[in-house]
């Protein structure tokens, strides 16, 4: 729906203390960004990617909800280096193109990126023993972008409008099946850059969202893949190593909504055993988007009690089987104290419903779209002063 802004009377004001206002997970398969496209238009395939892009559009509406001033978007398809596991970009500005199968490069994204807040995070991870390095493409100019980056990126125009930047973390290395393989040796590390990225978030005075960039299973088979115009099944779509459902695929995406709905260590565990046959690129990012929550549930526990939440906005993983491409969507957002420095320097207009609310709705057409519950939930608060917080626009 349509968020509007207006400004707050000058008395308006809360306190906030804020790690992280928020996250999410959405994925990257272009198919969603045109559900109507010949290929899939009439088809359960089609069906599939409408119900994925209303929750995408739910989650942006999410993104802006939060009033972030930085977007760190993790991807695991983005420029990698031999030197260090996670490559952040030093660049001001990124741009690209959905490209993807040798279609969907009309839809282009361009984005204003924070180079200083890239350059303090990159200082911090690697002050504290982390595998990380910085890198910077074509002499500062724009940082190149896509599918992994910009389909999710698609979806956040709202935020991006109101003048929030991003910064890039590219998690390697490039291949999905070498992913997979890694991901329980250095589980540990992960979620260690996962606790890291929270620490650095509680000390910035800027509003951070953590966006993960991911798809679950690879392995559902063919059946459904796109067809062309005659019939035949598009090639460019089909997986020639598991032309066949694999039987672990539905265990792994069950494990893995579980974990999202729950938060559940076990779920989560669960998913990391099967992750090597199902062949899912974003599960080390789910394993830093533990971290990094429970990193927060503990310090607002110590505090005020009460914990993080998560919900399960859309998860179609059989009908976009053709290349594995599913979704399973994370809210969590917990209520923040501020210093107060922060609120005479930062300030915005509000965003259409009121960010003291126990609960936001986001979409009416995802919510009234089966297995889509478009909310955002937010956790307890420490403290109050006066009202909402007031936000200057930044510039665009």
């Amino acid at each position: 729906p349509p968020c509007f802004c207006s400004p707050l009377p000058p008395a308006a004001a809360r306190v906030f203390y804020m790690p992280l206002v928020g996250a999410a997970i959405m994925p990257h398969g272009a198919l969603i960004l045109d559900p109507e496209r010949s290929e899939m238009a009439g088809t359960p395939l089609g069906g599939a990617a409408r119900r994925l892009h209303e929750a995408c559009f739910a989650a942006g509406c999410a993104v802006r909800a939060a009033h972030p001033h930085l977007i760190i978007l993790y991807t695991p398809h983005g420029l990698h280096s031999d030197s260090a596991d996670m490559c952040i970009y030093q660049n001001s500005s990124a741009s690209g193109s959905c490209d993807w199968m040798g279609a969907w490069g009309e839809y282009r994204v361009s984005v204003q990126c924070d180079a200083a807040a890239a350059r303090s995070l990159l200082t911090a991870l690697q002050a504290g023993g982390h595998s990380a390095a910085g890198l910077t493409a074509f002499s500062g100019y724009d940082a190149p972008l896509r599918w992994g980056e910009c389909v999710p990126l698609s979806f956040l125009g709202p935020a991006l409008s109101d003048g929030a930047k991003v910064v890039v973390l590219s998690h390697g290395p490039a291949g999905t099946l070498e992913r997979a393989a890694v991901v329980a040796s250095r589980r540990s590390a992960t979620a260690a850059v996962g606790e890291a990225i929270h620490d650095w978030a509680a000390g910035e005075e800027q509003r951070v969202f953590l966006l993960i960039s991911a798809d679950l299973a690879h392995v559902h088979g063919n059946a459904r893949a796109p067809r062309r115009a005659d019939g035949v099944p598009d090639p460019r779509y089909l997986n020639a190593r598991y032309a066949s459902p694999h039987a672990c695929a539905e265990p792994f995406e069950r494990a893995v909504a579980r974990w999202v709905e729950t938060g559940s260590t076990a779920a989560l565990d669960g998913a990391v055993r099967l992750a090597r046959e199902a062949m899912c690129c974003g599960i080390e990012g789910f394993v830093l988007l533990d971290a990094a929550m429970r990193r927060a549930e503990a310090a607002h526990t110590s505090t005020v009690g009460g914990a993080l939440q998560g919900s399960l906005l859309a998860h179609e993983a059989r009908q976009l089987a053709h290349c594995g491409r599913s979704g399973s969507r994370l809210l969590r957002d917990a209520r923040r104290h501020l210093p107060a420095r922060w609120l005479e320097r930062r300030r915005r207009p509000s965003c259409g419903r009121r960010f003291g609310g126990a609960r936001t709705r986001l979409s009416r057409t995802a919510a009234a779209a089966p297995q889509v519950r478009a909310h955002l939930l937010r956790g307890p608060r420490r403290a109050r002063v006066g009202g909402r917080p007031r936000h200057r626009p930044r510039d665009r």
